[in-house]
């Protein structure tokens, strides 16, 4: 097996956490090379990276946030899969591995993006179960920054987005309240339990409420953890993001009372172990 990448980091979490955020500040860092959405449609073409480059041009990277068909970091199941079948349907993948993965062919294509990037070292973004297995047939312990978010919000944002049911928008709408938060609750809780397998690697335990509200300083520690430099043009696109510190808040308004009051039941052993109270956060 070709050599695994060294100092990686992956940003990680259960979902509709915040990862999305974080990642794509980390990925203006000058020393960090990211799959592109580009690249994860046509993960076999990493030339496509140089195009990554554009994002290194501060007034373009601010212009581009947020539009469609730019060179930004993707959450790159397509790549995934490309060479570990079946990655982005984790569940279903045997433990030992798929017949069809391609380790060796994953290397060269990341190290394809980190050449054509011009980056020394690699970041990603996965969300939900850990895949800790196939992390580790690419990376040599890596660095992982598991972002946590009170509870509530995380279920309410699976909720919110029809996890599971997009493709079946009746049987959504043919669902209790009670019933699909009862579901969705199980669901980040299998996150949870298996992001345990994550704890073999650097792994770091953030969370999404003191990013939003003080950026800088939680960059400054992942900073200090996984031993990027500063650098002044990455602080200054850093402070020049637009967030956005009502989003828990929002969520809560699609439940009624006695909706949130279940919710609130259903999650207190979680709202307890991660510090937040049923007043809290959301």
């Amino acid at each position: 097996m070709a050599q695994r990448i060294s100092d990686a980091i992956i940003v990680h979490g259960p979902g509709r956490s915040g990862t999305t955020l974080l990642y794509n500040m980390l990925a203006l860092h000058p020393e960090l090379a990211w799959i592109s959405g580009y690249v994860n449609r046509f993960p076999r073409h990493p030339i496509l990276s140089n195009l990554n480059r554009l994002q290194g041009i501060r007034a373009l990277e601010k212009w581009s946030r947020g539009r469609r068909f730019w060179p930004r970091p993707a959450e790159a199941y397509g790549f995934w899969n490309e060479y570990f079948p079946g990655f982005s349907a984790a569940a279903s993948r045997p433990s030992e591995g798929h017949a069809g993965d391609r380790p060796d062919a994953c290397l060269r294509a990341m190290r394809a993006v980190m050449a054509y990037s011009g980056k020394p070292r690699f970041i990603t973004k996965i969300t939900g179960l850990s895949r800790a297995a196939e992390l580790e047939r690419a990376f040599a312990n890596p660095f992982v920054l598991y972002l946590n978010r009170d509870p509530r919000a995380v279920v309410l944002s699976m909720y919110k987005e029809r996890w599971g049911y997009r493709s079946h928008p009746e049987r959504f709408a043919g669902r209790e309240t009670h019933r699909l938060l009862e579901e969705y609750v199980t669901r980040y809780r299998g996150y949870l339990e298996d992001a345990g397998k994550l704890e073999r690697f650097r792994f770091m335990s953030l969370r999404y409420e003191n990013l939003i509200d003080n950026p800088a300083s939680v960059i400054s520690r992942i900073l200090a953890f996984t031993g990027l430099p500063g650098d002044e043009k990455f602080d200054k696109f850093i402070t020049s993001w637009s967030i956005h510190r009502d989003a828990n808040e929002a969520l809560m308004r699609h439940l009624s009372p006695e909706e949130l009051a279940h919710l609130n039941t259903l999650l207190a052993d979680e709202l307890a172990q991660y510090g937040y109270t049923s007043g809290e956060g959301c």
